[in-house]
């Protein structure tokens, strides 16, 4: 599951997945520091474009033996596509988590599974579930805007993974509709029921066993989630969230009254390391995006901020540094600012 610590806006952290990526997904981006108002640095890992986690109507997010300071994040590939007929959904089309901002609710535990507590806190625009070792402290927790989550989200968590038979499990959330939740796997369907508390009266939560070792893998699968009434009525399901994903998208920045605009790119600066570039870019505010397809030759940085329609591009003013992670070293490739076609001007 992704995004551990205090996960209120002003101490979200994202940390560098670890794991090497391969170059053939569309980059698995990394937000190192969410947390503080200005000058916060980002993290990302890339082997393509940069995708928004926060925004995505499904949150699939991996994280395995991370302390209460560090978070791994990694957003997951589509879902395979089926032949099979549309089934018929009890959710409208677009169907949000929740339709109002959440209040601000503390900490509040859930549920005991594995040794390990589940809990739950929110603010307006986070929502945040954790899991942590009362023995140790340690843990890790996901956040993201609930208003810009689909109706059914999940992430998955890993304990131990120096255990010979280490064990993982899906954490996720939903509408309170939603009674039953069923992971079809490979060889079998396993069902579980949801888990409500007082305080989230709009929300139900979930855990299930990861017994098809769907969080280890690199790309991780996409499980085939399907949410389900009491009398039995499906609600939704992952394929469904994900074939509406853009569409989804679109309609929380509507509803937000923001769209993309183009963030201007500072300076570069390559690390000693040769595999990670810190990027200055203006962000006018808000939490800059990049995308930064590579080949042999040149890496290619594009950044977009969601801002309000009626503001232009973000070309000057505050700034924000994104620490944007690579697989192969940087070398002597070109780094091209993808909106001037020109070099990224070089840190002194």
């Amino acid at each position: 599951m992704s995004q551990p610590d205090d996960l209120l806006g002003s101490e979200i952290r994202d940390a560098l997945l670890r794991t090497p990526v391969g170059d053939a997904d569309e980059a698995l981006a990394l937000s190192q520091v969410r947390a503080r108002a200005r000058g916060r640095r980002r993290r990302r890992r890339a082997g393509g474009a940069v995708g928004s986690i926060v925004a995505t109507s499904l949150l699939a997010i991996a994280v395995s033996n991370v302390t209460d300071s560090e978070r791994v994040v990694t957003e997951a590939p589509s879902a395979p596509t089926t032949s099979a007929p549309t089934p018929r959904y009890g959710f409208d089309p677009l169907t949000p988590l929740v339709d109002e901002p959440l209040p601000v609710v503390p900490s509040t535990e859930l549920v005991v599974f594995d040794g390990h507590v589940m809990s739950v806190e929110s603010a307006p625009n986070a929502l945040i579930l954790r899991t942590t070792d009362p023995s140790t402290g340690a843990g890790s927790a996901s956040s993201a805007d609930p208003l810009a989550m689909g109706a059914l989200s999940f992430s998955g968590v890993g304990f131990d993974p120096e255990d010979p038979t280490p064990k993982a499990y899906l954490l996720g959330v939903t509408r309170a509709e939603v009674a039953r939740v069923d992971w079809v796997r490979d060889s079998e369907t396993v069902s579980v029921q949801t888990i409500a508390n007082a305080a989230f009266p709009r929300l139900r939560f979930f855990v299930i066993e990861d017994a098809d070792g769907v969080v280890p893998e690199r790309p991780p699968r996409t499980p085939f989630l399907a949410a389900y009434a009491s009398d039995g009525t499906l609600l939704t399901d992952t394929r469904r969230i994900e074939s509406e994903q853009q569409a989804f998208h679109a309609e929380v920045d509507r509803r937000k009254g923001v769209e993309d605009k183009i963030a201007g790119i500072r300076d570069v600066q390559v690390n000693p390391d040769g595999r990670n570039m810190i990027l200055t870019v203006f962000s006018c505010g808000g939490e800059p995006e990049p995308s930064f397809p590579s080949d042999a030759t040149t890496i290619r940085i594009s950044v977009t901020v969601k801002l309000p329609v009626e503001n232009e591009d973000c070309l000057s003013g505050e700034t924000t540094e994104l620490l944007l992670g690579f697989d192969e070293p940087i070398g002597d490739r070109v780094i091209l600012d993808e909106r001037t076609d020109l070099p990224v001007p070089l840190r002194p």
